[in-house]
């Protein structure tokens, strides 16, 4: 016996609603994860042409202070970018779960919800699975912060 089509009609209703707030939620986080990125980035290339102007004018009392600033500003980025990453993929994790079984499932089988696929960890159907979701769905704190880190500590052990 299937249930009356006003209770599916509201309990579709209800999940649009919750799907609705996990996706204001979920991209609440990714602005604030992007904007940490932009910020960052912003920063380092000002650190990084100060240092490298300080040192063509063989200015070295403030180098090593403006090295250590830029390599402490990566690392405590690094840890804010990565705060907001994972709550980014609970948020995407929640919308799949509650997705699945229902009606809304077709909808988000797409490149932004789809990839994150907890079943398969490296490859399915010419998708990237759980592991290599978690490693390049974050890129930018596991490849960009540590290179700029050891850009810093390179340029610091070099020069002093």
């Amino acid at each position: 016996m299937e249930p009356p089509k006003e209770i599916n009609q509201s309990l579709d209703a209800y999940l649009a609603d919750k799907i609705s707030i996990y996706i204001a939620a979920m991209d609440h986080e990714q602005s604030i994860r992007t904007n940490y990125q932009a910020l960052l980035l912003t920063l380092e290339t000002i650190l990084f042409g100060l240092f490298s102007v300080l040192l063509e004018l063989k200015v070295n009392q403030f180098t090593p202070y403006i090295g250590s600033a830029g390599l402490a500003l990566s690392l405590v980025f690094l840890v804010a970018c990565e705060f907001r990453a994972k709550n980014v993929d609970f948020w995407r994790c929640r919308i799949i779960d509650i997705s699945q079984g229902t009606a809304f499932e077709n909808d988000f089988r797409g490149a932004r919800y789809g990839s994150y696929n907890r079943q398969h960890p490296f490859f399915t159907n010419w998708k990237p699975g759980r592991q290599l979701d978690w490693f390049f769905g974050h890129w930018f704190e596991r490849i960009i912060i540590p290179l700029i880190s050891i850009l810093w500590a390179v340029e610091l052990f070099y020069h002093f």
